[in-house]
């Protein structure tokens, strides 16, 4: 059985990303995405006037999906086709006057560590950085667009492409890492340009001083025994890959202790409690109530602003839902980070997806609690939290606008999210109300006063509290995002400082109703299970 086994293994390649074939002469294009900086949160359009790049006789928007758009992805061609297999000796790609202006914008992006992003079949072209703690040697996307040395700010106008590719047959090549080595070499306007780095001088930007720059490349093809499959190695390196067993087994140990202990200490108490509640019930004359049974016709009152905690137990089952199919897709496999913005595409269309779950858990809830403005709560659901986060979009969005920041979200996109939120996501929200409200809804096991206590014996306002105390793991993780920002993160704009804790609170804030609708829907079980388990006249 075990021999025959292989026999019934198949493969398949994944819609989007399937391999590409090249034959000898076959022109290998080069796209090129916006400017990325490390400490900045402001992408810039490689075609963006003040960067004086050059152009191709028609600049065209490659197809990018939902989810590259929304991180800020933007796709051209451009002038550099590689030949497959052809190597390439100071290739002149354009000359260039670049104005003063361009020059002051210019300096100013070099010297805030722009990097410029080109992508050759699928991979981001990428330079050779080595790990010094493992002496691991892998790929870092992008190159810098200039350099700074001393006083002098330097324009990185020469490119070494080293294509490494690996052979399917004998005529057939499959492209499988892409490495670019930038230069500074001043070649004359009219001159034939030479590309010797090591005796050329380089191309020195003055402020508002015009200047005229020769773009070049080489091109050199290296055969490489690494296999279209694991061609993403290299770029997926972990900085910090040893693993701390010793901190892990700790927590996971202490945690079980302390769990196990208050497990026991609960159940032992409860066991006790539920006995001696039933003993004293089957005794005649036996009325007084002790413990937490004396709550019983108070525990199960309607909470403050229901309507407003139905919500978010929607919204909260509607993210548990969306994140669980989202993770189950990417351990299957079916995320790759050749199929750009995949993982915020598919995460989109899963949270609109489960709207109808947000409207039927709200609903049910919201019927439980004896609410009946049904009309506003299916209102609320669809278009409360996804309409503050839309408004924030649109709020930073403007903000990118004004730092010509090529990360704004085009008009376009803007109508695309709200068709499906209207056309898509507010009539599942509807359905899954509907068939929530036919839910008869999740009857207490013991009823409640109509006149609630004014002194009660014990608390038993409990609902809010399930929710908040879980809830505060948000607040923590907004927190932490701050002390992030202010140890490790070195933001030299206030545009990006803006950016970075308005989706840190956003992000707390989702972390913050996907928490609290776990904790409450456990306490709600738990609380229903024992007022079950005792005979309350």
């Amino acid at each position: 059985m075990l021999v025959l086994l292989p026999a019934l293994v198949h493969s398949f390649y994944l819609p989007g990303v399937a391999p590409r074939d090249y034959k000898k002469g076959e022109p290998v294009p080069v796209l090129v995405n916006a400017l990325t900086a490390k400490d900045s949160l402001l992408p810039y359009d490689y075609y963006h006037p003040g960067f004086s790049f050059c152009t191709p006789d028609k600049e065209i928007s490659q197809h990018e999906s939902l989810g590259s758009i929304l991180f800020g992805d933007r796709l051209y061609n451009s002038p550099i086709e590689l030949p497959a297999l052809e190597n390439q000796t100071c290739k002149v790609i354009c000359r260039k006057s670049i104005q003063d202006t361009s020059v002051d914008f210019l300096m100013k992006r070099i010297d805030e560590e722009y990097l410029v992003n080109w992508v050759v079949d699928g991979l981001p072209a990428a330079q050779l950085y080595k790990d010094e703690s493992t002496s691991e040697v892998f790929y870092y996307p992008g190159m810098p667009l200039g350099l700074v040395e001393g006083e002098q700010t330097l324009l990185h106008n020469h490119y070494v492409i080293h294509v490494h590719y690996h052979k399917k047959d004998a005529d057939k090549i499959r492209v499988v890492g892409v490495i670019v080595n930038p230069a500074s070499l001043d070649n004359p306007k009219d001159a034939e340009p030479k590309c010797d780095i090591a005796g050329s001088s380089p191309v020195i930007l003055k402020t508002s001083t015009q200047t005229e720059v020769t773009y070049t490349y080489t091109l050199v093809w290296n055969e490489d025994p690494i296999s279209w499959g694991t061609r993403w190695d290299h770029y997926l390196h972990v900085y910090d890959p040893q693993i701390h067993w010793f901190s892990i087994v700790n927590a996971i140990v202490i945690i079980l202790i302390l769990a196990s202990m208050v497990t026991m200490i609960l159940l032992r108490a409860l066991h006790k409690d539920i006995s001696r509640y039933n003993t004293l019930g089957d005794e005649d004359g036996a009325q007084d109530d002790f413990g937490w049974k004396m709550v019983h016709a108070d525990v199960f009152r309607a909470p403050a602003y229901r309507m407003i905690l139905c919500v978010l137990l929607g919204t909260g089952a509607q993210l548990i839902c969306m994140l669980g199919v989202t993770l189950a897709f990417a351990v299957l496999g079916f995320l790759s980070p050749s199929s750009r913005g995949s993982l915020g595409t598919m995460a989109l269309v899963f949270y609109i997806l489960f709207s109808v779950v947000s409207g039927y858990v709200s609903s049910v809830m919201y019927k439980t609690y004896g609410g009946e403005n049904r009309k506003q709560n299916v209102l609320l659901t669809a278009v409360l939290v996804p309409g503050i986060v839309f408004g924030i979009l649109i709020a930073l969005n403007f903000i990118l606008i004004a730092k010509e920041s090529s990360s704004a979200v085009p008009f376009g996109t803007f109508l695309a999210l709200i068709g499906l939120w209207f056309l898509v996501s507010i009539p599942l929200c509807i359905a899954g109300s509907y068939f929530g409200f036919r839910h008869p809804g999740f009857e207490p096991p013991c009823k409640t006063n109509q006149i609630p206590r004014q002194i009660p014996p014990q608390d038993y306002l409990w609902v809010w509290k399930s929710f908040n105390a879980s809830a505060a793991s948000g607040f923590y993780m907004f927190v932490y995002s701050i002390v992030f920002l202010a140890g490790k993160l070195d933001l030299k704009d206030a545009a990006s400082v803006v950016i970075y804790l308005t989706w840190s609170l956003v992000m707390s804030i989702m972390l913050a109703i996907f928490t609290g609708t776990v904790g409450h829907l456990a306490s709600l079980y738990f609380v229903r299970t024992i007022y079950k388990s005792i005979k309350i006249d």
